[in-house]
């Protein structure tokens, strides 16, 4: 007679009913670990995703990325005239945005270049009212004005795309005619 099959007027043996019991507690703990395992899945995947709303809008960003949303939310919010010292100036014409990303190495080939340009003619730009800015890769105008490949240089005006920087060699006279091919 095979194991848990009942004879006639015999009890069934305490080694089937410990055989069932088995196979049910199996069962109960299967669910409970896939129901474990389903919330926390839920879990870290609101965790990111908040964490990634926030990294985006640049608050609660870890350290190693707070100087990359530093000023981007404020630098399109000054289309029409950069903060000098505390006194607006009227009439500015737009920004050049330089949109770069962390290990890419056409941007760390270009970044020489760009800080070259920011450094020697900054003053010349506002005078001509245009302003500067840097986005990296993670900022949402990256997302905005359709950026897909880095390093990219754009005009920006009226808070729209204008021209986009495509000269090459890319030297700081060729972001100088740039500018001012867009004023």
């Amino acid at each position: 007679m095979r194991s848990g099959q009942v004879r006639a007027g015999v009890p069934p043996s305490p080694c089937a009913s410990m055989a069932s019991l088995r196979v049910g507690l199996l069962v109960t703990l299967i669910v409970i670990e896939l129901a474990v395992i389903a919330y926390l899945t839920y879990r870290i995947v609101s965790l990111y995703t908040s964490s990634m709303r926030r990294r985006r809008s640049g608050k609660d960003a870890p350290p190693y990325l707070r100087k990359a949303f530093e000023g981007y939310e404020d630098a399109l919010a000054t289309q029409g005239g950069d903060d000098y010292g505390g006194k607006k100036k009227t009439g500015a014409v737009g920004q050049i945005a330089y949109f770069h990303m962390q290990g890419c190495g056409y941007c760390q080939r270009f970044e020489p270049t760009w800080a070259a340009f920011r450094e020697e003619h900054t003053e010349h730009l506002r005078q001509m009212g245009i302003s500067l800015a840097d986005f990296d890769a993670r900022a949402p105008e990256t997302e905005r004005y359709g950026v897909r490949a880095f390093p990219t240089v754009l005009f920006i005006k009226d808070g729209k795309k204008r021209d986009t920087f495509a000269e090459s060699p890319r030297t700081v006279e060729a972001l100088m005619a740039f500018a001012k091919k867009n004023t």
